[in-house]
């Protein structure tokens, strides 16, 4: 069986810009102050200058880029989840997830329904949390905010980020064939991406 092997440096370079965009003088949307504390160690740097470290720094990073600085650092995101998988692990669901169609609320659900299984009383609080979130969720907007990002990339963008997914799925391995949800997860971004090299294709 042939190994996947993982995006090299030689290929993030050719299909991504390598110089930090002009004009990118903020990394975040909004007001949000999570957001623009934990972008703004990137400001001004090269992806390619982005360790491990820096990501393992924040797990969540990728969702609290706005679309242009998302787009900018996704091969740092290719290039130390190969390197540094291990360390990297939360990044790695959190850039699936992105890819994947899983719907918001059901995973929302999902986790309401394992509390109430715990008991309901030893967990109140995050009841409370999880139901707040399910009244107020956006999901238009979360969808919107989605395609903002994913609609910058190029064909030979997502043919490199399916070549990252199937080095995933081989270091996974051992986790996917005793986990159903993550393998669900990573089918899903498989058919998203397929869907955009077929549409660019055209």
């Amino acid at each position: 069986m042939k190994t996947s092997e993982k995006v090299s440096n030689s290929e993030l370079f050719e299909a991504f810009p390598r110089e930090y965009p002009q004009g990118l003088d903020n990394l975040a949307d909004g007001d949000d102050w999570e957001a623009n504390e934990e972008t703004a160690r990137y400001l001004h740097r090269k992806w390619e200058d982005i360790t491990g470290e820096d990501l393992g720094a924040c797990y969540n990073i990728a969702l609290l880029f706005n679309p242009p600085g998302f787009h900018y650092f996704f091969p740092a995101f290719i290039r130390q989840t190969q390197e540094y998988p291990e360390e990297n692990d939360l990044l790695i669901d959190s850039l699936i997830r992105m890819l994947g169609k899983n719907d918001p609320l059901e995973t929302t659900g999902k986790a309401i329904e394992l509390l109430h299984q715990l008991g309901e009383d030893d967990n109140k609080e995050l009841m409370e949390v999880f139901n707040t979130s399910l009244e107020t969720f956006d999901l238009e907007g979360m969808r919107k905010w989605e395609l903002e990002r994913w609609d910058l990339f190029t064909l030979s963008q997502w043919v490199l980020i399916k070549k990252w997914l199937q080095w995933i799925e081989e270091y996974r391995k051992p986790e996917l064939e005793q986990d159903d949800d993550m393998l669900t997860e990573l089918y899903s971004a498989y058919e998203y991406v397929d869907e955009q090299i077929a549409r660019l294709r055209t």
